[in-house]
């Protein structure tokens, strides 16, 4: 069964209970107003406990789920920790990964393999039947250049998917949306575009949300919204039966118009089962205590659609998910929580020099 990952941004828990004030009042008002959140829920991220919640959606093969924690780090410090990406999601589900150089480079892949269902996938891949999502005119290469009974096709099939992914990232980071692709390795084909931006436009703006960067993810790279930052990374991630391979957009928005915030948006670009679409978004805000140097709350917001969550057992397979997606957003952010923590003492001992009045 497919269990719904935190993919974009994994988020990361908990500070140590009374380390700095209470929670700003604008978060705490969208948490409960927009949220639903509990006041005894309050408390507990103000104990450096995570908290989930699953969100109603209008499209029945989309999951959407908020996750908040409280850490003992300055946004700036993981802000540092997200642009060394490829060490700060390691370890479960996270199996490969790796972030692209700019400009991207086909080395940049080298850590990338295909596991033994995703090669038997590509042997047999045909428009329409192909168990690894791919356009039709790559399908068309892939039959041309590869030979599934020749020695050695496992090899030449990794190298054929590395070459495949960095023509995404390519094509995506100079046309945006209009490169993203249409799957017909599917019965019914996939318009990658679409879903992307149904999926954007569900997800409303809020305090650390902009309308300018919201603006920035349709229309990229033609506007190119000031005070940006951008990379892309993949990442082999185990999922469900068959690890999911993906390509991912990050964009780190500093709002002068909200200083203390700080949003990242983790958009998908390409994704080789299960996922249509998806965008994660994560807020950074310091956490308003006499503390220095100052924590922050982390706020996190995912959104992915799935052609796994259709069918006649669509609505059983939603509630599963659903479910699993609340526990496994708490387990990634109690794992991220200590790889953050754990770095900023080994690296400057800011975790463990927090200081009081």
């Amino acid at each position: 069964m497919l269990a719904l990952t935190v993919s974009g941004l994994a988020v990361a828990a908990a500070a140590p209970a009374g380390s700095a004030g209470p929670t700003p009042a604008l978060l705490a008002e969208y948490l409960t107003r927009d949220i639903g959140l509990e006041p005894g829920e309050l408390g507990t991220i103000e104990r450096g406990e995570p908290v989930a919640r699953s969100l109603d959606t209008k499209d029945a093969n989309e999951v959407a789920i908020v996750a908040v924690i409280k850490v003992d780090i300055p946004k700036e410090q993981y802000l540092e920790r997200l642009r060394d990406i490829t060490r700060l999601k390691q370890g479960e589900p996270i199996l490969q990964i790796g972030k692209f150089s700019q400009p991207a480079r086909l080395d940049d892949l080298d850590g990338l393999t295909l596991d033994p269902v995703d090669v038997d996938a590509l042997k047999q891949c045909r428009v329409g039947d192909c168990h690894f999502a791919l356009t039709a005119d790559a399908i068309a290469r892939l039959g041309r250049d590869l030979d599934p009974l020749a020695p050695g096709f496992a090899t030449q099939a990794e190298r054929w998917i590395r070459r495949f992914l960095l023509d995404r990232v390519h094509t995506y980071l100079a046309r945006g949306d209009a490169a993203l692709p249409v799957y017909t390795s599917r019965r019914n084909p996939v318009d990658v575009a679409a879903e992307s931006r149904a999926v954007l436009d569900a997800s409303p703006t809020f305090f650390g949300f902009p309308a300018a960067m919201k603006r920035h993810l349709r229309e990229y790279p033609n506007d190119v919204a000031a005070g940006v930052e951008t990379f892309v990374y993949w990442s082999k991630e185990k999922v469900g039966p068959k690890p999911v391979i993906s390509l991912t957009h990050v964009v780190v928005f500093y709002d002068p118009q909200q200083d203390g915030v700080v949003s990242v948006a983790s958009k998908q670009v390409y994704a080789s089962h299960y996922f249509e679409a998806s965008l994660g978004l994560t807020v950074a805000i310091d956490d308003g205590g006499d503390a220095t140097p100052k924590g922050m709350y982390l706020v996190y917001l995912n959104r992915s659609r799935s052609d796994a969550l259709s069918g006649f057992m669509g609505p059983i397979k939603r509630t599963m998910v659903r479910n699993r997606s609340r526990s496994g957003a708490e387990a990634t952010l109690r794992r991220l929580k200590r790889t953050l923590e754990t770095d900023a003492v080994a690296s400057t001992g800011l975790g463990a020099a927090r200081r009081h009045p």
